[in-house]
């Protein structure tokens, strides 16, 4: 999923160089830091005698967008944060990758401010992986490996300032709403009450 989010995010960016229709484009990348509840999955957990995971953690991802006519922003791309914790020698990892359309409306407050609300509809995926480790590289083979998918809905606020006619640095906070597709397998996985905070560095072309 990581490198089909990647490639959403580039193929936004170039259609909007491209495009006549777009007035620019632009894209970057940014860091996340998101706070999950893991009381469910870390009870199952430590009954199994498996490492319990901390419960916030940043994530990374990349980004590319065009503005039409109208400040009406349209873009996508997709972020991956990794939760990871080791006991003697059994390990527990969550991964969430998610990724999906940028819809947003830009509000000018001068050259160098301005603020976009919006939205990013798409997937989430979470993957849970446990394994235990030993000095038989056959063994160490035997792990499990469960996966998860979502429709995701994420509002976000981005206070933009432009650094310079082409960088920019955005600040953002925003909420994920998660609706299952598939098998709950991974309903213990939820994001917490704190909203999610970003960090973007873009370019803009």
């Amino acid at each position: 999923m990581k490198k089909r989010l990647m490639f959403v995010a580039f193929l936004v960016l170039t259609i909007s160089i491209a495009s006549g229709a777009f007035r620019y484009g632009g894209g970057g990348s940014y860091l996340a830091y998101q706070k999950f509840d893991l009381t469910g999955v870390n009870t199952i957990l430590a009954e199994q005698g498996f490492p319990q995971l901390k419960e916030d953690g940043f994530g990374y991802g990349g980004f590319g967008y065009g503005k039409v006519s109208g400040d009406i922003i349209v873009g996508g791309g997709g972020m991956e944060i990794s939760l990871k914790g080791t006991k003697g020698n059994k390990v527990s990892n969550i991964k969430i990758e998610s990724g999906g359309l940028y819809l947003a409306k830009q509000i000018n407050f001068s050259d160098k401010f301005n603020m976009k609300i919006g939205s990013i509809l798409g997937g989430l995926d979470k993957t849970l992986v446990i394994q235990e480790i030993t000095d038989d590289p056959f063994l160490n083979r035997e792990y499990s490996i469960i996966t998860e998918s979502n429709f995701l809905f994420n509002p976000v606020v981005d206070l933009e300032y432009m650094i310079t006619s082409f960088m920019s640095l955005q600040v953002g906070v925003g909420k994920s709403f998660l609706v299952n597709h598939g098998e709950p397998t991974l309903d213990t996985i939820k994001y917490g009450k704190m909203p999610e905070l970003y960090l973007r560095l873009g370019f803009g072309f």
